[in-house]
C-alpha cells in the first residue's frame, strides 16, 4: 500500500457504501412495484491491477474473469423504462438516497488533494528511468514466455491476453504475465517508486491531508448511521 492510500477512501468503505446503496435502492424501487437489485463490488478483495497482473495465487485460484474484473453484478444491465424512471425518482426522494448521495459528494471533494498527489507522484516515477527500466524487464521477460507486451504508457499486459476469447488461455496467459511480475518485480519496484515521490507530496501537504483522514472517518461513519436509520 502506498502513503497516500491512507488519505483516499478504500476499498471497504467504498463496498459498505454500495451495498447501502444497493439496499435503500432496491427497497425504494420495490415500493414502486418494479423491485431492482443494483450493481454492486463484491466482498471479495482479489488483489490490486495497478501494473496489471502480478499475484500468481490469486490467479490459480480465482481464474481470470474474477480476477480482471472485481466485480460480482448482482443486478441487471438491462433495465426495463419502467424501473429506471422508478430509480431515477428514488434517486431523487427517498430520504436515504438523497443522504447517502450527498454523503458521497462532500467525501468527493475531500479527497480531491490526495488524489492530485497521486497524479503528480505517479507522473514524476513515469520519468524516472526506474520505472521504464522496470517495464522493459518485464517485457522482456513477457517476450521470452512467448507473449507479445503491449508497451503503452497505459497498457499492462499482453496482445494476446486481449486478443483470445478461450477462458482457459487468458488464465494461463494472466499467470505467465504475473509471473513475470514476480520474477522481475516489476509491480514491487513500481509501487515503491511511486512511494517515493508521493513521501515529499505528503509532507508538505500534512496538515490538509490530516483533514482528509478525519473526513474519510466521518463519512465511513455517516454510511453506518445512514444504514441503521434507514433499517
Amino acid at each position: 500500500m502506498k502513503p497516500i492510500s491512507e488519505y483516499l477512501l478504500n476499498d471497504q468503505s467504498a463496498r459498505r457504501h454500495n451495498d447501502v446503496l444497493d439496499r435503500l435502492t432496491s427497497e425504494c424501487t420495490s415500493k414502486k412495484g418494479t423491485p431492482y437489485t443494483y450493481p454492486h463490488t463484491s466482498t471479495l478483495d482479489v488483489g490490486s491491477r495497478e501494473y496489471g497482473f502480478w499475484n500468481v495465487e490469486y490467479m490459480q485460484k480465482y481464474g481470470y474473469e474474477f480476477y480482471s474484473l472485481g466485480i460480482q453484478n448482482t443486478g441487471s444491465d438491462d433495465i426495463d423504462p419502467a424501473t429506471q424512471a422508478n430509480i431515477d425518482l428514488c434517486f431523487k426522494e427517498d430520504p436515504g438516497l438523497l443522504e447517502l448521495q450527498a454523503a458521497s459528494s462532500e467525501i468527493s471533494k475531500q479527497t480531491e488533494l490526495p488524489e492530485r498527489v497521486l497524479t503528480t507522484a505517479r507522473g514524476y516515477a513515469i520519468q524516472d528511468p526506474t520505472w521504464q527500466e522496470a517495464r522493459e524487464a518485464w517485457w522482456a521477460c513477457l517476450e521470452q514466455k512467448g507473449l507479445t507486451p503491449r508497451t503503452g504508457e497505459d497498457d499492462w499486459g499482453s496482445k494476446q491476453l486481449l486478443e483470445t476469447s478461450s477462458q482457459e488461455e487468458k488464465v494461463r496467459i494472466g499467470l505467465l504475465e504475473a509471473q513475470c511480475s514476480q520474477e522481475t518485480g516489476m509491480a514491487q519496484t513500481l509501487g515503491d517508486l511511486e512511494a517515493s515521490y508521493q513521501a515529499p507530496l505528503i509532507k508538505e501537504n500534512q496538515d490538509a491531508l490530516n483533514q482528509t483522514k478525519e473526513a474519510l472517518d466521518a463519512y465511513s461513519a455517516k454510511i453506518q448511521e445512514i444504514d441503521q436509520k434507514y433499517q
